[in-house]
């Protein structure tokens, strides 16, 4: 880590908040917090993180305002008592606060202990994480939970717990580690970004086990929270979030519709990311029905061959792997592979090479190799003339299964007789 910091972590909280839990000892809401997430940090590849979520007696507003300033990431408990405690009543503390989120807005985490009027905390909205705050059953989700001991359902507190130090554990990890993805994004020190784009709510589980995978694999995952409902301002976001971001990737539901986001959301993000030539991954359950999509429009959205019917851990790696490619040549032309009988090889040159925006080869390669160029084209061909149909089908049926284990669309291999 990195010795420019003086902390690692720094909890900027009210002293309320950090009232004595049910059940006796000593510990505190924010104590129990910080101890388990530096337990799940631990388990995540981070041990020994200095934190800091205690004011000594002797310490200045000043000096309290240097220690935020100088951590690698600052998480802000927000609740009721935040507001009127000298984290934002002091200047001093206020202005730090304000000054880690406008020079690294990326290393500040917003969580909620209780839920705040959204007008009290318009300002530090762009650094939440829905993760921490998403709409459940009707109300904020939040980290508000009375205590381990206390909570009936333990994991819904560690899978929160999960999430903040999934969330610290990408600022944390030493710059330059072979094994994140910082080594492969191009700049040094610099993580890919992939746009996660904003779903329904019937697969909003999912988008968080995506998020969480790419998170502790250290991508820069935006949006952060939640794009505005307005129309104008939800373009506005979505056209330059999409446009930082490598990766566009968009986990779809059975429906299309989310009360609180703007009109057309999902098909939206969607054409932005076409629009600007991003790559593009999508997700839908592979047991969804697709004859039961009354929808047209979504129903044609899944059927693209950018759609991936698959586990949340393949698909995850899929995207890992997209963020991580080299970005494309935008000079190069899309290859297409033309597999042909050798009665019609002469005729290839006459027909192909009339296309001059696709760059076209035909050669005879080994069934070993055959994989291997397929995985690299754009698309097929199989052009076999007057050869017997019996010998085509075979043909068709190889380069079928080939397109299948790739993951390929079959729509991108055509037959020409």
């Amino acid at each position: 880590m990195t010795t420019a910091y003086e902390h690692d972590v720094f909890f900027c909280f009210a002293e309320e908040d950090n009232a004595t839990l049910p059940g006796g000892g000593e510990a505190g809401w924010i104590d129990e917090l910080v101890e388990s997430v530096q337990k799940s940090l631990g388990m995540s590849g981070v041990p020994h993180v200095r934190t800091k979520a205690r004011r000594a007696g002797n310490e200045t507003p000043a000096d309290w305002s240097r220690g935020a300033q100088s951590a690698v990431a600052v998480v802000l408990v927000l609740s009721p008592a935040f507001f009127v405690s000298d984290w934002w009543t002091e200047p001093v503390l206020r202005e730090a606060i304000r000054g880690v989120a406008r020079d690294r807005p990326d290393h500040v985490i917003i969580v909620e202990k209780t839920e705040v009027p959204r007008d009290a905390s318009a300002e530090l909205d762009p650094y939440r994480r829905r993760a921490f705050w998403r709409i459940d059953r009707g109300a904020p989700r939040t980290l508000g939970l009375p205590s381990v001991a206390a909570e009936p359902d333990k994991q819904k507190y560690f899978a929160l717990v999960s999430d903040l130090a999934t969330a610290l554990a990408a600022h944390l990890k030493r710059r330059g580690d072979p094994h994140t993805p910082s080594s492969v994004a191009g700049e040094p020190g610099e993580h890919p970004t992939v746009f996660l784009a904003e779903c329904t709510k019937d697969v909003e589980d999912r988008r968080l086990q995506v998020l969480r995978y790419l998170e502790q694999a250290g991508f820069k995952v935006v949006p952060r929270g939640q794009l505005a409902s307005d129309p104008t301002q939800f373009e506005a976001e979505a056209c330059r979030l999409i446009a930082s971001a490598r990766v566009f990737v968009q986990i779809l539901g059975a429906t299309a519709d989310q009360p609180g986001q703007a009109p057309r959301a999902v098909y939206r993000q969607l054409e932005i990311a076409m629009s600007q030539g991003r790559a593009i991954l999508q997700w839908r359950d592979p047991k969804l029905d697709l004859a039961s999509v009354t929808d047209l429009e979504l129903q044609r959205v899944l059927l693209r061959d950018t759609v991936h019917a698959d586990s949340i851990p393949a698909f995850c790696s899929v995207v890992r792997a997209a963020a991580c490619a080299p970005a494309p040549d935008p000079t190069t032309k899309p290859s297409v592979f033309v597999d042909a009988s050798r009665s019609e090889v002469g005729k290839l040159g006459e027909i192909f090479g009339r296309y001059e925006q696709v760059q076209w080869d035909w050669h005879e390669p080994k069934r070993t190799e055959l994989k291997r160029i397929l995985s690299v084209v754009a698309g097929a061909v199989l052009y076999w003339g007057h050869e017997g149909s019996d010998r085509t089908q075979t043909r068709y049926y190889l380069f079928q299964s080939h397109f299948k284990a790739l993951r390929k669309s079959p729509k991108r291999l055509l037959i020409d007789l």
